[in-house]
């Protein structure tokens, strides 16, 4: 965004810049706001999500519980925004694991997979992400979705059965000790 956002500044854009650290808004209002470009403190999963054409999301999700992520794809859609970009990777190996809340190193998630299931992106650009010796994150992207053709009832019955099972797997184990 450091790039990119000096370059708006010279567009017939509007941009709302978004983080949950406060000290991180402060230092790019100092830096970059404007009448154009502005910066708030948002915790996604509560906050109210002011409507957009387009949601930016990258390397968010892959720190958060699916539960969390779900709570943020329903502000996204409460907000009537239309598109979402988003983090994602591509590689259908993947298995996407949850975690409890945050997860302050992230992980791959495959938005295509279990329990998200997005449909094909509208557009992907691949990053050409070189970290890992360019292999282990080559397939990491970005997908482009309509934020209304998203199906949130069928990921929150897949977050809803993996806890089901879950629990049941680890009360069979638990029983076996």
């Amino acid at each position: 965004m450091k790039e990119i956002l000096p370059q708006l500044i010279n567009e017939d854009v509007s941009y709302t810049g978004a983080d949950i650290v406060p000290a991180l808004i402060e230092k790019h209002r100092a830096e970059f706001q404007s009448s154009a470009l502005k910066f708030e403190v948002l915790d996604l999963t509560r906050s109210a999500i002011p409507k957009n054409d387009l949601i930016f999301t990258r390397d968010c999700f892959i720190h958060l519980s699916f539960k969390n992520i779900l709570s943020i794809l329903r502000n996204y859609k409460k907000s009537s925004s239309k598109y979402l970009l988003v983090s994602t990777y591509t590689n259908p190996e993947r298995k996407n694991q949850d975690v409890h809340g945050f997860y302050l190193y992230g992980r791959m998630l495959n938005l295509q997979k279990f329990p998200f299931y997005f449909a094909e992106p509208i557009e992907l650009i691949v990053e050409g992400c070189t970290e890992g010796d360019g292999v282990e994150y080559a397939d990491k992207s970005l997908g482009l979705w309509k934020i209304a053709d998203l199906n949130l009832f069928k990921m929150q019955c897949c977050i809803f059965l993996a806890k089901i099972s879950y629990l049941f797997g680890a009360k069979k184990l638990k029983d076996k000790m």
